[in-house]
């Protein structure tokens, strides 16, 4: 069906007054009530109202057929117009287009002039580059000739100096041998002459670790082979770290303690005591200590001083120790787990897990010592010490330890830490 098919069925239908086609679903709707009003316009939808007009009325065949030659009619004349203007317009682009035609047939014949004129000069060129050609390869062959010549040249300087170099070499070689057969026979005129190995330890006797000064100024000891000189009220200028300050506390009244930890570790170039028994580490050398400290309340202040600067580059605030560990009360816990670490000639295992420890293998050390790399030099200069850990307290050191294989096991925890000592670093 169809919307015509539509308006005749409501044509036919004497009852209907209107009728709608629904293009989308192709329905058709009839109506009979004479109140309806169209509305719209609707996109799909096309209404149809009857007009009590039929074209059998009087004068409708007629008029129709005046209209339909009326318009047969301006249909014709315009026709013909758009047939002269489409006539016109052709004849123009025709003309424009053999114009064009033309324009390009001359440029083209300019430009097959000049590729003629460009071919004939390479000819003429081809013709110079064959004249070349044969003045280079006649060249060619005489720098061949030369320099097959001086390879032959300098194979025989090569020989010669490998022959030199032999001689060198050898001549190095029985140099150093002398110089090693003098070096060993100054060897054993040093130890006769009381040198080579290091000093053996001395140690303060009979000092009071409260009280040290006065008694202990000026007085030498060697802890470890390093030599040390006591300073009281001194202490040296420059660079230094503060455990106290700088991520945990050396608190320590054992002198012994304090010189082994020093030694320990050679980016230490001294050490100083405050009146608290509160230690620095010192990195510049300065021997003898230049800052007065004055003596009140006869507070104890105390500086040991190497007797020789220690050889060591390190950069400013920076121990020789690990640096994972280093201003870090927790020991770059968790990231340090299963690291190990070495301090002197001690190495240590060091697990980011708790262990506390049984109570009769806890080491009698008086302190209150946060700072990881100190707990380990104090563990490493202490004899019988196997290990040391620490939690949210200071840290605890032990003789032995129990239950390794479960601690190993345990949750990993950033708090805490232990380090013992492995049986390689007591070699």
């Amino acid at each position: 069906m169809t919307a015509a098919d539509c308006a005749g069925q409501c044509a036919e239908n004497p009852e209907c007054v209107v009728s709608t086609w629904y293009a989308t679903k192709k329905q058709c709707l009839a109506l009979s009530d004479r109140g309806f009003r169209t509305y719209g316009p609707a996109k799909y939808w096309v209404t149809f109202v009857r007009t009590g007009k039929t074209t059998e009325e009087k004068g409708g065949n007629e008029q129709c057929s005046s209209e339909k030659l009326v318009l047969e009619k301006e249909l014709q004349e315009r026709c013909e117009k758009e047939k002269v203007t489409l006539s016109t317009k052709c004849d123009e682009d025709r003309t424009s287009i053999d114009k064009k035609l033309q324009e390009s047939k001359e440029e083209w014949e300019k430009k097959i002039t000049a590729l003629k004129a460009t071919c004939d000069a390479d000819k003429s060129a081809k013709e110079q580059c064959e004249q070349d050609k044969a003045e280079l390869n006649k060249k060619h062959n005489e720098e061949k000739y030369t320099k097959e010549k001086l390879e032959q040249e300098k194979q025989v300087i090569l020989n010669k100096y490998k022959e030199e170099k032999a001689a060198l070499e050898k001549a190095n070689i029985d140099e150093k041998t002398k110089l090693e057969q003098e070096n060993n026979k100054l060897k054993e005129v040093i130890a006769t002459s009381g040198g080579g190995p290091a000093k053996p330890d001395s140690l303060p006797v009979g000092i009071n670790p409260y009280l040290p000064c006065p008694n202990i100024d000026g007085k030498e000891y060697t802890v470890d082979g390093v030599t040390y000189r006591a300073f009281c009220w001194k202490k040296p200028r420059g660079r230094y770290i503060n455990t106290d300050v700088d991520g945990g506390k050396l608190n320590i009244r054992d002198l012994v303690i304090g010189m082994k930890a020093c030694s320990l570790d050679s980016a230490c170039q001294g050490v100083y005591s405050n009146h608290q028994s509160y230690w620095t580490i010192h990195l510049d050398y300065q021997f003898p200590p230049l800052e007065e400290i004055p003596h009140l309340n006869s507070e104890q202040h105390l500086s040991f001083i190497p007797v020789q600067p220690r050889g060591n580059n390190f950069k400013p605030n920076a121990l020789a120790i690990p640096s994972l560990l280093a201003g870090n009360v927790f020991g770059g816990c968790p990231e340090s787990d299963g690291q190990q670490l070495n301090i002197g000639s001690h190495t240590f295992n060091f697990h980011c897990r708790e262990y506390t420890g049984a109570p009769d293998a806890h080491l009698p050390i008086s302190s209150y010592i946060r700072y990881p790399p100190w707990c380990l030099a104090v563990c490493a200069g202490t004899p019988g010490c196997e290990g040391t850990s620490m939690g949210y307290g200071s840290c605890k050191f032990y003789s032995r330890f129990e239950k390794l294989e479960k601690m190993e096991q345990s949750k990993i925890v950033p708090h805490h830490w232990v380090a013992v000592l492995s049986q390689a670093g007591n070699d």
